[in-house]
């Protein structure tokens, strides 16, 4: 190789484009599966956005949609830590709508056993030194999986926002009128981890682990906080009149709104991607839609 062109290589290795097609590789051999397009465009409240790949699984009485956003990390220099949600029993497994009907379900996560539901994640770099008496250093950096979910929170309801209905529908269209489902995905090439120190055992005077208990895992669900940046549903549908928030209060149920801007992300590893989509994808439609 010209050494041009290997410094082009190493150029476009830099660059995430050729991951994505790698990941579309994939989708085209994995069943039930079709890649729509990529990089859609897509916008929520004035933000946007475009999606690395739409693809589609199609089922009898709903459709599936996977916003995929791709994120390539230099493995094993880099691994995504993530804790586990501590403060509720349930998640959000994604957004759907019928006709005009706004759809969310939640499941007990004891019924997903092999999801672990987080609610804050790191990535974790490792630095090599290039004297040969200096240990590696491993350094935090929590923007790049913020980064991460922030992009596919952005794209999943944007696309879905795109496709509800202002009004209703009449006699004079007729249309199927499946169940619209839209799971937002992050692939990534890096090793995922959760860490299940239990929180007893963290000095509360310092705030620092005194060991570390890592859980190796393929895929996890991350409950992402996002809100909407605006006070109009035409921009955003999850928007909540603060009277409703003003009265849940007074009654006591405000915690039912907990949960209501964030967003439930499937951060998955790339090489198993496919198994995600044929083994876990059906069991969450099945549970919840």
């Amino acid at each position: 190789m010209a050494d041009d062109d290997h410094g082009v290589l190493e150029a476009l290795n830099q660059y995430g484009a050729a991951f994505k097609k790698s990941v579309l590789e994939i989708l085209a051999h994995t069943p039930g599966i079709t890649a729509l397009t990529e990089e859609y465009p897509v916008a929520l409240a004035g933000r946007p956005s475009a999606i690395d790949i739409v693809a589609r699984i199609e089922n009898v009485d709903r459709l599936c949609f996977l916003t995929i956003e791709c994120k390539r990390a230099l493995s094993p220099y880099k691994k995504w830590v993530f804790f586990p949600d501590t403060t509720t029993e349930s998640f959000r497994i994604g957004r759907a709508f019928r006709k005009t009907t706004k759809i969310d379900y939640s499941e007990h996560k004891n019924t997903l056993s092999n999801i672990d539901c987080c609610s804050d994640g790191c990535e974790i770099q490792k630095v090599q030194k290039n004297l040969p008496d200096r240990k590696s250093e491993y350094k935090f950096n929590a923007d790049t999986i913020y980064a991460a979910a922030t992009q596919a929170s952005i794209a999943s309801l944007g696309f879905l926002h795109e496709r509800m209905p202002d009004g209703p529908f009449t006699s004079l269209q007729p249309l199927k009128e499946p169940m619209i489902v839209v799971l937002p995905l992050i692939v990534t090439t890096a090793d995922l981890a959760v860490c299940v120190t239990p929180p007893a055992h963290i000095d509360i005077n310092t705030g620092l682990l005194p060991e570390l208990e890592l859980k190796v895992v393929d895929w996890l669900a991350f409950r992402f906080p996002f809100h909407p940046g605006t006070a109009t549903r035409e921009t955003d549908f999850r928007v909540v009149d603060p009277m409703q928030n003003y009265l849940l209060t007074c009654m006591g149920g405000d915690d039912s709104e907990t949960a209501h801007y964030k967003e439930t992300l499937y951060i998955v590893r790339s090489i198993r991607l496919s198994d995600f989509i044929t083994q876990q994808v059906p069991k969450l439609l099945d549970l919840g839609f």
